[in-house]
């Protein structure tokens, strides 16, 4: 790495095809709006299934940190809770490299260069994908998992540094699958950590560890979004759209090279509302579904005297 790079992007990717898809789409993104030109920033990805990798990127400059099982393992802690590894990869590049750090989902995509938020992460800033909503007023949000969270914050105190306190319902949560921290605040990961394991022990929900970072980092500095630079396309309907397209993409062009392919991911990026939905297949019943809708059917007669279904 060139001594003079202020910023390392990190990605970690583990476990599925379709994530190593999704991840490598997104370096190939990048690798287009800076026209293959890393020397302002490393590209550093971490994988349990670098072979996968290596044929994509080879030619690139990214460099691949090896993640083992026994790694993974360790990561997610005691309590075996997957989103845990993230905060310890982003810990583990700050040690390694010492740089400003801008982190990424696999399921994102660069539309422009990266250079103007890059230059935005400081000690007084910190960036994340977006603000989605607070524990006062949930939106669109407000599923049974924004409701178990809630309850858990109004019930519970919590300690950091010997210091218990409660959290204000007013905590906004931030999206965490973009998230730049400068070098400055590499300690406050330490408090995401701690205030994580603290809140998945009282309400072990996935996004607990997102809550921690985004209640860490809004206390300590301002928090901004990544804006039009990325798109993180991480819900459900979306998501599962975009993973179909992309298996076709790799399964089309995965012997060219990474020239042509960010070429391609980039025209690929601009047609996205083109897209459609992934073909369906109808669900065959099973025996033990057949019972299942048997017993329902019985239920309804029992205490109606009749069927009130569509059928």
């Amino acid at each position: 790495m060139n001594s003079a790079t202020k910023h390392v992007v990190v990605y970690l990717a583990h476990g599925t095809e379709s994530v190593y898809h999704q991840t490598v789409f997104s370096i190939l993104t990048l690798y287009y709006h800076t026209k293959g030109d890393f020397k302002d920033f490393a590209v550093v990805l971490y994988t349990d299934n670098r072979a996968f990798f290596s044929p994509y990127l080879s030619d690139t400059g990214v460099i691949i940190e090896d993640l083992t099982k026994e790694q993974i393992v360790e990561f997610m802690g005691e309590r075996n809770f997957i989103h845990r590894v993230k905060t310890f990869i982003i810990k583990d590049c700050f040690n390694k490299y010492k740089k400003d750090t801008l982190y990424l989902d696999g399921d994102t995509m660069f539309m422009v260069n990266p250079a103007g938020l890059l230059k935005q992460i400081t000690p007084a800033c910190s960036v994340m994908n977006c603000d989605e909503y607070d524990m006062h007023d949930g939106g669109v949000h407000e599923l049974q998992h924004w409701f178990d969270l809630r309850t858990a914050l109004k019930a519970n105190a919590f300690t950091l540094h010997t210091k218990q306190f409660k959290i204000p319902l007013a905590t906004r949560m931030w999206n965490a699958g973009i998230l730049g921290i400068s070098y400055a605040n590499a300690h406050l990961l330490e408090d995401v950590i701690d205030l994580t394991d603290q809140l998945y022990a009282k309400c072990p929900l996935f996004n607990v560890e997102q809550f921690a970072t985004s209640f860490i980092l809004q206390n300590h500095a301002t928090v901004i979004s990544s804006g039009d630079y990325i798109l993180h396309y991480c819900y459900g309907g979306v998501k599962s759209m975009f993973t179909y397209h992309l298996g076709l993409f790799f399964a089309q062009h995965k012997n060219k090279s990474a020239e042509m392919l960010s070429q391609l991911a980039f025209e690929f990026s601009q047609r996205l509302d083109t897209l459609t939905a992934p073909p369906t297949t109808p669900k065959e019943m099973t025996i033990l579904d057949r019972a299942v809708l048997r017993l329902q059917l019985v239920k309804e007669v029992a205490f109606t005297g009749g069927l009130r279904s569509k059928w």
